[in-house]
């Protein structure tokens, strides 16, 4: 009687272990290679797809519902000027509600998934990515999500990530593993997106192919810190020393024929006139430092255009810095007005502006008006 509960005991023990294992590999299966193969010719076809299909097909972001027209255009402009020339930072400027965390960070993330995901070494049998970049198959690649503080990071930035991942592209042939909730898991490639600290340590360790800083203006700047090296003396900058370090993760590991791989994405709205990110914005824009730099800042007005149907313009003398309500003025702007880009007028030569030359003009009785 021993002797066979003892058996069904083993017996038992050994058909959960079993199910348990078949199960396991039943939800490995579901979950990594989604309902279709990613073959070498699915990659082939889904790399030639356009930014446009990618945006605004429902198969993909349908961001139709969700991206404001100013944000679209920002990253169609990026991707235009990429076929160009390389870009591997993109620097943007925007206040509060300009969607670009959503817009800028979470779309472009994705979009770099996506062209990671369609790489493949030619000479292999598979559509591998990591050895289109001479990176172990199993390497995992990842696409983090950086702020000040984890929980910010976390509640802002990442979770503006997970929607594009859940799209029908995701679903058919690279699933999230469902059973993870702290990062964004796809087996199918072995890539993730997940969120951290913005500090140079955090990122050690990972092959970052693109990352997102958010509200990098706002990060600690510290005279004297121990932290620089040498006496003391110097300035710990938080926001240099964490992008430095997450842009040696990407520039050492995606080198591809000579060029650089990857993105890195800087977003805030302004802190101080010379923070990190308008010092770089700045020295970018006077071709300093700028190879390979997107540079951006967005106005409320003409990220979302809907918002300013409708409502009172104004005139703002940046010269003054008054708002303009001289009535000959204000009428002699209305007609005569020249649209400058926001970049000239913060970071270039303002005594080359064509509407101070035209108030002036007008103060000289230079100018008549109908």
């Amino acid at each position: 009687m021993t002797d066979g509960v003892d058996r069904f005991t083993d017996n038992n023990a050994m058909f959960s272990a079993y199910a348990e294992k078949w199960t396991k590999d039943y939800l490995e299966k579901q979950y990594k290679s989604g309902k279709f193969n990613w073959t070498k010719e699915t990659a082939q076809k889904f790399a030639e797809i356009d930014i446009e299909t990618l945006l605004f097909d429902p198969y993909f972001l349908k961001a139709k519902d969700w991206l404001y027209p100013g944000i679209a255009d920002v990253i169609l402009d990026i991707y235009e000027k990429r076929k160009k020339s390389p870009i591997t930072l993109v620097a943007v400027l925007g206040g509060f509600g300009s969607g670009k965390t959503a817009g800028i960070g979470g779309t472009l993330i994705w979009l770099e998934w996506f062209r990671f995901s369609c790489k493949y070494a030619a000479r292999s049998k598979r559509a591998c990515p990591q050895e289109y970049y001479k990176l172990k198959p199993t390497s995992k690649v990842a696409f983090i999500a950086l702020s000040k503080t984890v929980e910010k990071s976390k509640l802002i930035t990442f979770s503006e990530m997970i929607p594009p991942f859940l799209s029908g592209f995701n679903k058919d042939y690279f699933p999230i593993n469902p059973r993870i909730k702290s990062m964004i898991d796809i087996p199918g490639n072995n890539t993730i997106i997940f969120p951290n600290t913005a500090t140079e340590a955090a990122n050690a360790g990972y092959s970052i192919f693109s990352f997102v800083m958010d509200e990098i203006s706002f990060l600690e700047i510290i005279d004297g810190s121990s932290r620089t090296k040498g006496s003391g003396s110097e300035t710990y900058d938080q926001a240099a020393a964490a992008y430095m370090s997450a842009e040696g993760r990407r520039k050492s590991r995606f080198r591809k024929d000579g060029y650089d791989d990857g993105l890195g994405i800087l977003i805030s709205s302004v802190n101080y006139d010379e923070d990190y990110l308008v010092s770089r914005i700045r020295e970018a824009y006077h071709k300093i430092n700028n190879k390979g730099v997107f540079y951006k800042v967005l106005l409320p007005w003409k990220v979302d255009p809907d918002k300013a149907v409708g409502k009172d313009h104004f005139y703002f003398d940046t010269n003054k810095y008054q708002v303009v309500k001289d009535e000959r003025q204000i009428r002699a702007l209305d007609e005569y007005y020249v649209d400058v880009p926001i970049e000239d007028i913060i970071f270039g030569n303002t005594d080359e502006d064509p509407n101070d030359k035209l108030l002036l003009n007008l103060e000289n009785g230079n100018l008549s008006l109908n």
